[in-house]
C-alpha cells in the first residue's frame, strides 16, 4: 500500500487548474483480488486500517 503523507502523488494526478483528484486514494484488496474497501478524501485512521487488514487476512 502506498501512503502519500505529503500528497505529492495526489498532486501529480490533479487536473491542471481544476484541483480535482481523478482517482481514489487507496484500496484494500482481499486474497481473491476483490476490492473490498475504497478510500477517497476521508482516509481511515491507522487503527481502522489495521482492523480492516486483519479482518481480510483472517478470511479463508
Amino acid at each position: 500500500m502506498l501512503v502519500d503523507w505529503d500528497s505529492a502523488v495526489v498532486a501529480s494526478y490533479n487536473r491542471i487548474g481544476e484541483g480535482i483528484t481523478i482517482f481514489p486514494l487507496g484500496y484494500l484488496i482481499d486474497k481473491k483480488g476483490v476490492i473490498r474497501h475504497v478510500y477517497t478524501v476521508n482516509e481511515p485512521s491507522i487503527e481502522t486500517l489495521k482492523s480492516q487488514i486483519d479482518a481480510l487476512l483472517a478470511e479463508p
